[in-house]
């Protein structure tokens, strides 16, 4: 018994081992498994990114294509993050170069070794099943998209553990047969790769042992094969039905199919590369004979029995599929693509417009493959002129060190002098402020006396979504009541709320017809903005700014994005030319003196809201009642100012997405979601301003009304049910201590309900003045309301709650119907908070303009 628990510690402690050795090495490859597999899929931005994968069928084959190679990626280059004693049971090589670089590889020596050659079998296992992980955690990106959309009644993690498992086990199997047939024909394979000329006698012994592999590889090639068949089908499948709701149950089904074919594919592909020359052999392939160690091979090869039984003779005879067993070629054609994604970087990085068309998935595992590889390349090299026996690599050790070093100091270089003079790529552009052409709050108020109905309207944060409900709602709101824009005193956002109101009002200057108006709409609300952003986070925005000092010398992702904004509003003279006060003005004098106070708010990372109002406040009373403290980002030294869209931008700075905005005499700002998500206090502030001008009390006398527009789906969730109201809680949870400051810090609702609550008392207490939110309805579930409440609400309240889902459900349900997508389909495809909304989305959003009671939600 004693024997048995010794033997069964030390096997469990060579296991132990190899996995701490395997995560050592893979850290980098698991990293990037973890956030795509495990952060992407919950994402809110990923629904839309996954569902406009089936409305471009060349991004989709670009995934397809590509993840057969990041996935090898990510498994293989573990093997070269072995470092210390792992080097001396290893011979380095470099292929013929005639540069201190080149395609580095190894072949092991382990001397007989049998724990080092076990523990580099165990090793290699694991490391294989990153390529599973891959495919897995891409399976379960579409799988978890799907499940939502189409609502159906299973759990797509449960499926992708359950297909993880069955292909581990797959992968097992084969790595057992594999290892299995080599010791079994070691001695003749050894025998064989010898540089021996006496072919003819160990013809016979391996006669057995290749059909066994050829068998299996038989298996190999159907599968490969059918995987091409499914691949072009399902691309010939979208692009069949482009016009016709490529989203659907079907090709989302043959979609995932796919990805396991490639999967099951790249397990035999793993599993069987080294032993491909013996099945897929080619005399005329260099690649193939030098895998064997020398062309006597041939003879083996020739003899008549096992020509007759090669499987397939057509595939037999192409040289790649077998010339993948030689290390230097698989190295080669890595290298290619590699060299691939660096031109498709450089692309879309020196025409950054250009990564709309493309799908922010294939962008991000770009810059993954990119980033991983130089790393990967780096050390190899260094590795190989530290321990290498070949005579280049002793020859030229030096000058690999000077060109290390000359680089490092050139970086550090950069670096250093990047942040002694600064970088001014965020830096706003200041230009040329006019007073004298501004209109003064004074004058704006006067203006107002002769109209009944005021109106005092916020608008939410929340990227695409936001842009794009505030859009809709104010297009709407104005064909409903053609004198709407012109009551209204002020429209103030934050974030993407700001970017809807201010593309908003250069559309409607363009003056196009109503089809033009909601065509525009529609176009600026699915631009893939995103693409754009990760483009130049990733790529030029993050060398430019660390490496290069300079002051304006390109544009950075935000201006981009504003300059992309004001062309797809057919208003591209005001990125440059306009100022934000002039380009109101001349809104404001256009419309006969009767066009709302843009307001655009921002944050400043010191903790102050920025606004850009307008007009011009020269009254100090007045003047400190409107910014309360606040930083007046268009009124700058020296009668400077920043132009329209510089001045939109500072609002709509999500923190890692976009940069924060430099303001030379004023400091950083950062997204106005931060400081006041709702858009509420600039509105607020408004009022209270012009009650200060209103000596007549004139104001008494007109109907006010503060009108918000939401598009968050938490709070449509808590207005709809307003559990507070409708329901009792015994006991409220309780967070742990950690848990609880999170909470406390992350909360963005704490300004926008106190400034809510304070419009809300001035409405009550008075009988001219209504306060109005505009929600965008969503479907939602009892799990997502216990997300908001807790469970201390729901289980004492279930009924009420299942009650009120239901009858939303039947709401949003009858209002699809009107939707030849969701009729067809099935799917409910929801807005994301996210610089990029998918067309079904978006449809999904016009629809519920015809929410029952929505300006009174």
């Amino acid at each position: 018994m004693n024997n048995r628990i010794k033997i069964f510690l030390g096997t469990a402690r060579e296991y132990i081992y190899a996995f701490y050795r395997f995560t050592s090495s893979a850290f980098i490859s698991l990293t990037i498994l973890v956030l795509i597999g495990i952060y992407l899929p919950k994402a809110p931005q990923v629904n839309s990114i996954v569902v406009n994968l089936y409305y471009s069928p060349i991004n989709f084959s670009i995934i397809l294509l590509f993840a057969s190679i990041y996935s090898v990626v990510l498994s293989h280059y573990p093997n070269y993050f072995f470092l210390g004693t792992d080097n001396s049971q290893r011979e380095w090589k470099m292929s013929n170069s005639k540069l201190l670089m080149g395609i580095v590889w190894y072949k092991r020596d382990f001397k007989n070794d049998l724990n080092a050659i076990k523990l580099e079998n165990r090793i290699n296992f694991l490391r294989r099943t990153l390529g599973i992980f891959f495919y897995t955690s891409l399976f379960y990106l579409v799988a978890y998209t799907s499940e939502i959309n189409f609502n159906w009644q299973y759990s797509s993690f449960y499926v992708s553990l359950l297909i993880l498992i069955i292909l581990i086990i797959w992968l097992y199997i084969l790595h057992v047969l594999k290892n299995k047939w080599k010791n079994k024909y070691k001695e003749n394979l050894v025998e064989i790769s010898d540089n021996n000329t006496n072919i003819p006698s160990k013809v016979k012994k391996l006669d057995d042992g290749f059909f066994e592999i050829k068998s299996i590889l038989k298996v190999y090639v159907i599968l490969l094969i059918l995987t091409l068949i499914l691949h072009v089908v399902f691309i010939s499948y979208l692009l069949i039905n482009q016009d016709d709701f490529p989203y659907n149950k079907t090709s989302v089904i043959i979609s995932l199919i796919c990805i396991v074919f490639q999967a099951v594919t790249y397990i035999y592909f793993r599993s069987f590369r080294s032993l491909l020359k013996f099945v897929f052999f080619n005399p005329k392939s260099k690649y193939i004979v030098s895998a064997f160690g020398g062309e006597y091979i041939k003879e083996f090869f020739q003899n008549s029995t096992i020509k007759k039984r090669l499987i397939i003779p057509l595939i037999s005879k192409i040289r790649i599929i077998g010339a993948y067993s030689n290390n230097i070629f698989f190295l080669q054609i890595t290298a290619l693509f590699g060299f691939v994604n660096v031109l498709f970087l450089i692309y879309i990085n020196i025409f950054p417009y250009q990564s709309i068309k493309i799908n922010a998935i294939v962008i991000i595992l770009s810059y993954f493959f990119f980033y991983y590889g130089i790393i990967t390349i780096t050390l190899k090299h260094i590795i190989y002129y530290l321990y290498s026996n070949e005579p280049r690599a002793k020859k030229y050790k030096n000058h690999f060190a000077l060109l290390c070093l000359i680089t490092g100091i050139t970086v550090i270089s950069l670096l250093l002098a990047t942040n002694r003079f600064g970088s001014n790529l965020y830096t706003l552009k200041e230009i040329e402020r006019h007073p004298e052409k501004e209109i003064s709050i004074s004058t704006f108020y006067e203006n107002l006396k002769l109209k009944d109905t005021l109106y005092f309207i916020g608008s939410y944060g929340g990227g695409m979504k936001s842009n794009a409900w505030t859009m809709t709602v104010l297009n709407k709101l104005k064909l409903e009541n053609s004198n709407f824009i012109n009551n209204s005193v002020c429209i103030s956002g934050a974030s993407g709320g700001t970017m809807g109101l201010i593309n908003m009002s250069t559309i409607w200057q363009n003056n196009f017809s109503i089809d033009q108006t909601s065509e525009m709409i529609e176009k600026v609300s699915t631009t893939n903005m995103l693409s754009l952003d990760i483009t130049h986070m990733l790529g030029r925005d993050l060398i430019t700014y660390s490496l290069i000092p300079c002051e304006n010398c390109i544009d950075d992702r935000s201006s981009n994005a504003m300059r992309k904004y004001s062309e797809l509003t057919n208003y591209n003279e005001l990125y440059d030319l306009k100022n934000y006060r002039e380009h109101w003005t001349n809104l404001y004098n256009n419309s006969n003196f009767s066009y709302p106070a843009l307001i655009s708010n921002t944050n400043n990372i010191k903790g102050r809201q920025g606004i850009a109002l307008p007009l011009k406040i020269e009254n100090k009373i007045l003047y400190n009642t409107f910014y309360n403290g606040a930083n007046n980002i268009l009124e700058l030294n020296e009668n400077k100012t920043i132009g329209f869209y510089a001045a939109t931008s500072t609002s709509n700075r999500f923190p890692l997405i976009s940069p924060a905005a430099r303001i030379k005499s004023l400091g950083q700002f950062t997204d106005g979601g931060i400081f006041d998500n709702s858009g509420m206090a600039s509105a607020l502030n408004m009022y209270k301003t012009l009650e200060k001008i209103d000596t007549t009390n004139l104001f008494n006398k007109k109907k006010l009304i503060f009108l918000n527009i939401i598009n968050s789906k938490d709070l449509f969730i808590k207005n709809y049910l307003d559990i507070e109201n409708n329901c009792v809680a015994t006991d409220a949870p309780i967070s742990s201590e950690l848990i609880s400051i999170l909470e406390s810090v992350s909360a963005t609702e704490k300004l926008p309900i106190y400034i809510k609550t304070e419009i809300q008392t001035i409405a009550d207490t008075n009988d001219n003045i209504d306060f109005k939110s505009i929600y965008l309805p969503h479907t939602f579930t009892l799990e997502n309301v216990k997300n908001i409440y807790g469970e201390y609400y729901c289980e004492e309240n279930e009924e009420y709650i299942e009650w009120m889902i239901s009858k939303n459900d039947k709401i949003i349900n009858k209002l699809l119907q009107k939707s030849k997508f969701h009729t067809k389909t099935g799917a409910i495809v929801e807005p994301p908070m996210s610089r990029v909304m998918a067309e079904p989305a978006f449809e999904f959003m016009k629809l519920m303009l015809d929410y029952p009671n929505l300006g009174n939600n």
